[in-house]
């Protein structure tokens, strides 16, 4: 008995052992002379939106995270059920008015208003089909008549116009989408028209903002450029080319932060569109039951895993939009929609107990990122990063021109990251940094070192502790703007 404790002790000694020794030092360098892109406010978006009960006491909060937009469906189907209307004949021949959009229920959307007046953009998914309309009798139905979409759409659209930024044809039609009964023999098919008449009838309710498409589950660039050929071919290369403003995609998985531009830009270019149209990642996370491990949903893993995703994201240029900001507790029944249930799956933003909330710690690294280093306040210039190992890492000079950097160490051990900066100006510089980790939601600044400049280089050094991120902002030092006036 006693060999056999010691052996176990031993062995747990040897474990213990094992997880210490991959701590191991990581290297980055940051080129603040060299221009990698773009990079976009709106890379800090989420899908959905407070539950109605826990808005006044999150939406602050979530502001405070620099989340930039919200992202969410028209959900046609329940602005016009099927107690409302009982068949396409009725509606054309507007029996008890049903075309007069005033009768039609909007209460679902509560979330439009509330998001923003709390500043938030808003980005809608024109889905999905009224059961009355469509060919399979479901949601996910084609349309039976165009016209009366198009009449549907255009009416939505103009109650909302003034408060809607973006607006996304369909939505997974690798899972939301039944032809049966329909004329179409393939969903790209249906995605051409459906795009098209979607987005005519906001053109000719007077809309302009920007319309893409096709919120694919998976990054399938064939697919999209089979749909953009078809497009072209139906409706014309001039009106795809002024009308299709975005390609949008859902990210989920352990690297949903790889986004392969080159293959999207290809897909536009072969059917001869402009290969340098804006990218949407619409959709990204882990899912409950794919890739993840352990505490990377909601606790400290996430931190990390959530920072190097949005690392990666910033230096495509891309937007993005993680999924999702309701609360984590499951399931949560919406009282604007009696018996549905929304498709929660345990991601979340946030935790609440009552009308209390409190931000789980994912939300972190978009703080730093987006409030701390200010990459959420406007356009900003990505820079070049290099000799990257261990960490992942992005820096840019953000719209009020301060140079920032940005580090995610998602393993689980420490981390010591030797720091290379090129393309600085003057003797000295100042580096603070914010910390994205488990026991400071704040990500206050934590503390400020004096670093000497030779030839445009200096170095620094991070002692980064398991699951957490740094954000670094690097300004002329005090002496160095006194000695310029």
């Amino acid at each position: 008995m006693q060999e056999r404790f010691l052996f176990i002790l031993l062995l747990a000694a040897y474990y213990c052992s094992f997880r210490t020794a991959i701590a191991a030092t990581g290297a980055v360098t940051f080129d603040f002379g060299t221009t990698v892109c773009q990079g976009s406010p709106f890379v800090f978006g989420a899908c959905k939106f407070p539950m109605k009960d826990q808005q006044a006491d999150f939406y602050p909060k979530l502001k405070e995270t620099g989340v930039t937009f919200l992202r969410a469906d028209f959900y046609f189907e329940h602005i016009i059920p099927t107690n409302k209307c009982a068949s396409v004949s009725d509606y054309r021949n507007n029996v008890n008015g049903i075309q007069n959009p005033d009768t039609w229920e909007y209460r679902h959307l509560y979330w439009i208003d509330s998001s923003r007046k709390h500043g938030f953009k808003t980005f809608i998914s024109a889905t999905y089909t009224p059961d009355w309309l469509s060919c399979s009798g479901t949601y996910k139905g084609a349309p039976k008549d165009w016209m009366v979409w198009e009449d549907i759409v255009k009416k939505v659209y103009t109650r909302y116009k003034t408060r809607v930024d973006w607006v996304e044809t369909w939505n997974e039609a690798e899972y939301f989408c039944d032809l049966t009964g329909s004329p179409y023999t393939s969903k790209e098919d249906f995605l051409v028209d459906d795009f098209y008449h979607t987005v005519k009838a906001i053109r000719d309710a007077g809309g302009t903002i920007p319309t893409g498409g096709f919120a694919f589950a998976y990054d399938r660039t064939d697919v999209f450029q089979g749909i953009l050929k078809r497009l072209v071919a139906k409706y014309g290369k001039s009106w795809t080319e002024a009308n299709l403003d975005f390609y949008s995609v859902h990210h989920y998985g352990t690297e949903p932060g790889k986004v392969n531009l080159q293959d999207i830009r290809n897909a536009l270019h072969s059917a001869g569109l402009n290969p340098f149209k804006g990218v949407f990642v619409d959709e990204w996370n882990y899912t409950t039951d794919w890739g993840r491990g352990a505490g990377e949903l909601h606790d400290a893993k996430a931190i990390g895993y959530v920072g190097k995703s949005l690392a990666c994201f910033i230096k495509c240029g891309v937007n993005a939009a993680y999924y999702c900001v309701y609360p984590v507790q499951a399931p949560v029944l919406d009282p604007d929609l009696p018996g549905v249930t929304p498709f929660i799956s345990g991601l979340g933003f946030y935790t609440t107990n009552g009308n209390s909330t409190t931000p789980l710690p994912q939300s972190y690294p978009f703080k730093v990122l987006s409030n701390r280093l200010g990459l959420g306040k406007g356009i900003y210039v990505v820079k070049n990063v290099s000799d990257q190992s261990l960490i992942d890492a992005c820096c840019a000079i953000n719209s009020a021109g301060q140079k920032v950097a940005f580090i995610a160490n998602y393993y689980d051990s420490p981390n010591t990251v030797n720091i290379i900066f090129k393309g600085l100006e003057g003797r000295k510089v100042n580096i603070t940094d914010y910390y994205a980790n488990a026991w400071d939601p704040s990500c206050n600044a934590y503390s400020t070192i004096t670093k000497d400049v030779s030839k445009g280089l200096t170095s620094h050094s991070i002692n980064m502790v398991a699951n957490t991120c740094v954000g670094l902002v690097i300004a002329p030092a005090t002496n160095e703007l006194s000695s310029m006036k």
